[in-house]
């Protein structure tokens, strides 16, 4: 039995005994708390949670409950029960917990089946290692965690009640610790107010208090209800979607050429590469870019909706010249609807150099899709990137909206596009590369 397994068996023992009834009121506390902050029904998303997100939650409800006991009388009790017999690294584990407060950490390395690095976000301090094996393989940097690290027989390590906060939910977390640090700082005797003692004891206390905004966080992302990534329009007020598509040639190029040639649509920008324009109260806007790659027209465009629309232009200008497109939609952090229809992978259609061609092409759209970003409203921070990295306030956004969309496409399925997308010239564009660490 693993030290996880022996937290199963305290909950296991804890539902026969005479405590089941004083943590049923721990709960009864968090869905009380819960529905207040969410304004939601506790039942309703309960009843609505699979089972891996159930069984999340009730390990997060033991931890809890056993490290709220302000004696070690439980876990005595539990021992001597006979319930199951315990090793001593078993009991650690669970003293471990008991003297442990949860914190919100954010990732900054995952190496799957070895570690992880962690940043304390409300205790600060330095980077933490972490041996961890299993949940490594899954995490991405700048995922946020809920949890408790723990030295067990001199292992730094994480416990099983451990979910993954929404990163979008970082600003509210963020200003509400600030809001909690201020309001009991205010409280010391103005000669303890600078004392790092005092301040170190200020910092475990909010950790104490912000678990539970965390868990209600987590729990409503848990939901289909929660919108997970910010939501953001091109020009034509569509919401944006990188779409690639790519047509199968069924003539000479060169035909293909000429008839972009031809069209006052399509603009040459390059060999055979070309940008789809369309004119909107006179001026020329870009909608999408093609380029030729071996027997494929591929193109790019931001939204399903200019995909469609390109896709009947370029049926227009070319007829029979083209077969049906294959395509590939992915938003922001998220695939598109194509994932769990039966249609071949974009990438899986291609031979080895046409693939390595289209990654650069989808790296390079994303690319140039944020950068144009930058300069334009975002729904989520209320005023373009750019703009906010004027101010201290304004930068703690941006990196927040930074590691928001890293986050998100370090999460996308691989097997949709196999491209990796690198933020890095944003940050550097932005001026704020040094936050990146």
């Amino acid at each position: 039995m693993g030290n996880g397994d022996a937290l199963v068996a305290f909950g296991e023992w804890l539902g026969r005994s005479d405590w089941m009834e004083d943590y049923l009121s721990f709960e009864a506390e968090f869905a009380e708390f819960f529905e207040v902050l969410t304004e939601r029904s506790y039942a309703e998303m309960w009843d609505r949670l699979d089972f891996p997100y159930s069984q999340s939650l009730s390990s997060v409800y033991l931890e809890g409950y056993l490290a709220s006991q302000v004696e070690g009388t439980i876990l005595k009790e539990f021992r001597e029960s006979g319930y199951v017999e315990l090793s001593q690294g078993q009991l650690g584990f669970l003293r471990a917990i008991w003297k442990s407060t949860p914190s919100i950490y954010e990732v900054h390395e995952s190496v799957g089946g070895s570690h992880i690095i962690l940043k304390d976000m409300i205790r600060e301090g330095e980077l933490i290692r972490v041996q961890e094996r299993s949940a490594s393989a899954s995490l991405a940097t700048w995922d946020l965690l809920l949890t408790r690290v723990i030295s067990v027989q001199g292992v730094t390590q994480i416990t099983g009640g451990t979910i993954t906060v929404p990163r979008v939910s970082w600003p509210f977390l963020s200003s509400e610790i600030k809001r909690q640090i201020k309001v009991l700082t205010k409280e010391l005797p103005a000669a303890k107010r600078g004392d790092a003692r005092s301040l170190a004891e200020i910092r475990e206390e909010v950790a104490t208090e912000l678990n539970w905004y965390a868990l209600a966080s987590w729990l409503v992302a848990a939901t289909p209800q929660f919108e997970s990534v910010p939501r953001m329009l091109n020009r034509d007020h569509d919401d944006i979607a990188f779409v690639s598509l790519a047509y199968p040639i069924k003539v000479n190029p060169e035909v293909i050429s000429q008839a972009f040639e031809d069209s006052e649509d399509f603009s040459n920008s390059g060999l055979n590469e070309w940008t789809w324009l369309i004119d909107i109260q006179g001026e020329s806007i870009v909608h999408g870019s093609l380029r030729i790659v071996g027997d494929r027209l591929l193109a790019e465009c931001n939204s399903e909706n200019r995909g469609k629309r390109l896709t009947e232009r370029l049926f227009e200008l070319l007829g029979e010249h083209i077969g049906t497109p294959l395509k590939l939609e992915t938003s922001l952090g998220q695939a598109s609807k194509m994932a769990t229809e039966p249609v071949p992978s974009l990438m899986e259609t291609l031979g080895p150099e046409a693939r390595a061609e289209l990654a650069g092409q989808i790296q390079k759209v994303l690319l140039d899709q944020y950068m144009r970003t930058i300069d334009n409203v975002v729904p989520m921070l209320g005023a373009s990137p750019r703009e906010l990295v004027r101010t201290k306030a304004g930068r703690e956004k941006v990196v927040n909206w930074l590691k928001l969309l890293e986050n998100s496409h370090a999460h996308a399925p691989k097997e949709l596009h196999g491209v990796e997308f690198d933020t890095t010239p944003l940050w550097k564009e932005l001026g704020l590369l040094k936050f990146r660490t």
